[in-house]
């Protein structure tokens, strides 16, 4: 097909089947570009700017240094609320990872520690009322906690569940965790429905996927911490509240829970989304639902559905559309998931020297869809249609915004459309009514760059439909012809094709060659040709193109359609006179319509064709009425003549003569209507010329009264000029005039007003300064001397007072006392204890030492006199016994 072809309508209003080229690398292309096209290329900045874009607003919360690489996990997450968010940093002097909580409102915050590495993903629980945290480290192990604020805004986190990976589990290169809550939206509750339901029905919220390589753990966090409190536990320990899956070749990059807990869809680097139901009460392995490649066996890269979990509304389904991106998320399509047909395609053109790894992320409203490129360090805004009674969904813009730094992680608070003021978009219109006002998008969100962890905010103005210019889309040459809908209608008859037929191949041609009247056939008429040989009348027509005006065109629509009817009930009245297919055959029954007569609307909306088919798509020329009745009638007559030959009776002179009269009467009345219509025909010429006259006349009255009043406008126009001439010279010479005057008088008064300074009045001056100069001298000295003795009296009278020596004793005494105190107590504690403490062992030591030697000087003294004494004792007992010897003998 041609590329300058007319665009197919699709199911999307907003989308034309074809080729977008979109290249932000050239100068004049704007940063957002409205997409028209289901095949969609675009072409990145070069990257290699300094600076970013001004609409793209920041605002530093931490100063940290992060590893500048690109990460598969998320460093950063943002609670639903906006206010609380959660960042993965390592530790000071440590390789394990610790992670922040922050309060936006109170700036409080609050530290994980506990993790054996650095953090891979981190994720917050879908529940609006409570703070669920879940985060995975470098090992795989998994901790869930809850953040709890007191009374005094004072953040706590408190652990839920620890779950250790398998003891079966072995780590391999390029395996990576990610964690994927389930999106649940609480319904409104019931009165009559048990509270345990209602509390079955939240537990929905608690759960999450953790996926490990190519396999996916399932976890209930309330199902499992009933039975296990805060673990550390196993999957191989717990057997309610765990399930597993393990049918993917390779890792897995992404995961989607169904908002009611009941399906999980795995996206997996081996190119296919799996869809498991999920069950967490029987425990039984998960069944697959479907399988399906959206990228034809391409590695995915995320997997998004794009249901509304900000604005819910329980009469749309969800899953009903997605966008899987594959290639490092270089290539996003756009999916129907109740005809699994691709909607749109857009990919992004990778440089040679540059790679392209995308990270993606989606707003809870599925409004837009946010890239970050890390190599090129650009941020795009994918603003997201979908329209759920059409059933399509698409991408309608994107927008590309450069920045100074690459964005390691983010997290989106809010995007949507705003109104702002017309002048400036960092301002917030809160009326609605202001007509300066002007509607743009604004995107909250938190990123993670290289060396800080920022408030981010980006304003801008989306194109405005239609902006893109629809001549550059590309309509590819395999695709089926499809002709205006208004073509079909206007032949009921007219059945479509298959697209192998062979009436389709064509070369159709610009929307202007369908309206010249050069071409004698154009391909809409050979279609239209082709489909009405397969029709079931038995009478066929050959459709020429005609050079006729629209009007024209018209009436003989509308003709054709008579004569159709005609031949149908010539052929039905065989059995009848000739006087009554004449008059059947000049239309004087009431099967047919005349131009003063009202069409049914049925016929109007069958036969009529529309506006836009005259000036757009090509015109169908049908046979006149007077071409077809001329026949039906020539056939009337040789049936009449062939019905009296085969009579054979009566009266042959008198059946001649009523044969003849009536020949000529039919002859008659066929010239009187040929001159009728001719008359009808020339009339109706006639009017159309004077009306083409009347309108000459009038353009040429407009064309001379238009020449007139732009004579008098440029003659106007010439005065004004020449005035304004004038005026400028004037006004040129008097500035001349001014500006000379102006010099002359400046060196002039210059001269003079030196000369008059410095001969009048500086010396004037200098002579009252001088006087002043003395007198403040003077006032001064007297001043300073009085000051001097009021200020020693003053200091004598205060130092001498009572109360003033009261205070400065109770103040020297307060001060003094604790310090007083302190320095006896070290003296004592430090200096005269041990001292004490020396002395008294000397002294106990030495009187120790003369006690000793005294008790042996006393001991030896003693025993010296014990001798003596025994000696003498002794000497005594030795004269008593010879005393007693004496007496004995005597």
């Amino acid at each position: 097909m041609n590329s300058t072809s007319p665009p197919t309508a699709v199911k999307n209003s907003k989308l034309q089947e074809g080729f977008q080229a979109i290249n932000f690398g050239e100068p004049d292309v704007e940063d957002s570009v409205e997409v028209c096209a289901t095949e969609v290329s675009v072409t990145p900045s070069a990257g290699n700017h300094e600076s970013g874009s001004s609409k793209v607003k920041v605002h530093n919360i931490v100063d940290y240094t992060w590893e500048e690489r690109f990460h598969t996990g998320q460093l950063l997450a943002v609670h639903m609320g906006g206010i609380l968010i959660a960042y993965g940093i390592k530790a000071i002097n440590k390789t394990v990872g610790v992670v922040r909580v922050v309060n936006r409102q109170t700036d409080e915050r609050a530290l994980i520690k506990g993790m054996e590495g650095a953090v891979q993903d981190i994720a917050f629980a879908h529940i609006p009322k409570e703070v669920i945290l879940a985060c995975v480290d470098h090992n795989g192990n998994l901790f869930v906690y809850r953040v709890v604020e007191d009374c005094k805004f004072r953040l706590t986190c408190e652990l839920q569940l620890h779950i250790l990976p398998d003891d079966e589990y072995v780590p391999q290169p390029g395996d990576f965790y990610r964690v994927i809550w389930c999106p649940f939206i609480p319904e409104l509750p019931d009165e009559n429905e048990d509270e345990d339901v209602q509390e079955a029905a939240e537990d929905v919220a608690w759960l999450l996927a953790l996926s490990r390589g190519k396999k996916v753990e399932l976890w209930n966090i309330k199902m499992v911490t009933k039975r296990h409190s805060t673990g550390p536990v196993k999957p191989g320990k717990v057997k309610m509240g765990y399930l597993e899956i393990n049918e993917h070749q390779k890792p897995i990059v992404d995961a989607a829970f169904a908002p009611d807990g009941t399906a999980i869809a795995t996206a997996s680097l081996d190119g296919e989304i799996k869809f498991f139901q999920v069950y967490m009460q029987n425990g039984k392995k998960p069944r697959c639902l479907h399988q399906w490649q959206p990228h034809k066996g391409e590695p995915l890269s995320s997997l998004f559905f794009l249901d509304n979990h900000k604005n819910y509304n329980p009469d749309i389904q969800f899953w009903k559309f997605a966008i899987t991106g594959a290639k490092n998320n270089s290539e996003l399509k756009v999916w129907s998931c109740e005809s699994w047909t691709c909607l749109q395609t857009l990919a992004f053109k990778v440089r040679p020297d540059r790679p392209i790894n995308l990270n993606a992320s989606l707003d809870l409203a599925s409004g837009y869809l946010l890239l970050s490129d890390f190599h090129h360090k650009i941020l795009y805004v994918l603003q997201l249609y979908t329209n759920n009674s059409e059933t399509s969904a698409a991408i309608i813009s994107i927008s590309e915004f450069l920045l100074p730094y690459p964005i390691l992680s983010f997290g989106i608070v809010n995007a949507g459309i705003q109104r702002f003021k017309s002048d400036n978009l960092e301002e917030i219109c809160n009326d609605e009514n202001d007509e300066e006002s002007v509607l743009g998008v604004l995107v909250r969100m938190y990123l993670v760059q290289p060396k800080s962890l920022q408030d981010c905010q980006i304003a801008f103005i989306p194109p405005k439909p239609g902006s893109f210019d629809k001549s550059t889309i590309k309509y590819q040459a395999d695709e089926p012809v499809h002709v205006n809908g208004d073509l079909s209608a206007s032949n009921p008859n007219l059945q479509e094709l298959p697209a192998n037929h062979s009436s389709l191949h064509l070369n159709l041609m610009t929307p202007d060659a369908f309206n010249s009247p050069v071409k004698h056939e154009t391909s809409a008429s050979s279609l239209i040709k082709s489909h009405t040989e397969e029709t079931s009348y038995s009478n066929t027509t050959t459709l020429v193109a005609s050079p006729h005006s629209p009007e024209e065109t018209e009436n003989n629509l509308l003709t054709g359609v008579e004569a159709n009817v005609t031949t149908v009930f010539g052929f039905a009245s065989g059995g009848s006179s000739p006087s009554r297919e004449v008059q059947e055959i000049l239309g004087e029954t009431s099967c047919f319509y005349k131009e003063t007569d009202e069409i049914p609307p049925e016929q109007e909306q069958v036969d009529m064709p529309s506006p836009k088919e005259k000036t757009v798509w090509p015109e169908i020329p049908m046979l006149r009425a007077t071409e077809v009745r001329k026949n039906e009638e020539q056939t009337q007559l040789r049936r009449s003549v062939n019905q009296t030959e085969a009579s054979g009776g009566g009266d042959a002179e008198v059946w001649k003569t009523t044969q003849r009269l009536e020949t000529s009467v039919s002859s008659m009345i066929h010239i009187t209507n040929s001159l009728l219509q001719a008359f009808e025909e020339q009339a109706a010429e006639v009017k159309q010329l004077r009306e083409e006259i009347r309108q000459q006349n009038m353009l040429l009255e407009i064309d001379k009264i238009i020449s007139h009043n732009s004579q008098q406008q440029m003659t106007l126009l010439e005065k004004v000029l020449a005035s304004k001439e004038n005026k400028h010279q004037q006004e040129a010479l008097a500035s001349a005039v001014s500006q000379s005057v102006i010099n002359f008088l400046s060196s002039k008064v210059f001269e003079s007003v030196n000369k008059e300074i410095s001969s009048t009045v500086v010396p004037a001056v200098n002579n009252q300064i001088e006087s002043l100069k003395h007198q403040i001298n003077v006032e001064i000295d007297q001043k300073l001397s009085a000051t001097d003795h009021l200020l020693k009296e003053n200091i004598a009278k205060l130092v001498h007072s009572k109360s003033v020596m009261d205070v400065l004793s109770a103040a020297t005494v307060s001060s003094l006392t604790p310090v007083i105190s302190q320095c006896y107590k070290e003296y004592f504690t430090n200096v005269a204890v041990p001292s004490f403490e020396k002395s008294c062992s000397t002294m106990f030591s030495q009187i120790n030492e003369i006690f000793s030697k005294g008790s042996k000087e006393f001991v030896s003294a003693l025993d010296a006199q014990s001798q003596r004494i025994s000696e003498k004792n002794r000497e005594q007992s030795v004269q008593l016994q010879g005393l007693s010897d004496v007496l004995k003998n005597s």
